[in-house]
């Protein structure tokens, strides 16, 4: 998406990023949610570590509390994408489980329509 449009993702939800490519280099993410009801709910993020083609760490500050890095490794076939999201937690990550793997699989799934040119579902 554009910088500062929401990016639709699972039932319904979006996340709107933030207006200008300097907030997004200053390490801030996403700052709200707005859920299927229609209501927003705080999603406050930073880009804890950024490597260029190779390495992202999101640490997400609102609740729950988790650290996403997704590591991109090339190979002979294109490039592997490595998807590791650890809430800080482990009762809310085995009380949330249900909703987190399915959103992460649409996430992935989108993406994978993006790469290879088609319009994400």
């Amino acid at each position: 998406p554009r910088s500062g449009d929401p990016l639709h993702t699972d039932a319904g939800r979006s996340h709107k990023f933030p207006a200008s490519r300097a907030r997004l280099r200053s390490g801030h993410g996403p700052r709200r949610s707005r859920g299927p009801d229609g209501a927003a709910y705080p999603n406050d993020s930073v880009f804890a570590e950024l490597r260029p083609g190779s390495l992202i760490v999101i640490r997400h500050l609102s609740q729950p509390h988790f650290t996403l890095t997704v590591a991109l490794t090339k190979n002979t076939d294109g490039t592997q994408l490595t998807w590791t999201q650890v809430l800080d937690d482990p009762a809310v990550a085995a009380n949330i489980k249900h909703i987190v793997e399915p959103a992460n699989e649409q996430n992935l799934d989108r993406l994978t329509d993006v790469l290879a040119g088609r319009k994400p579902v």
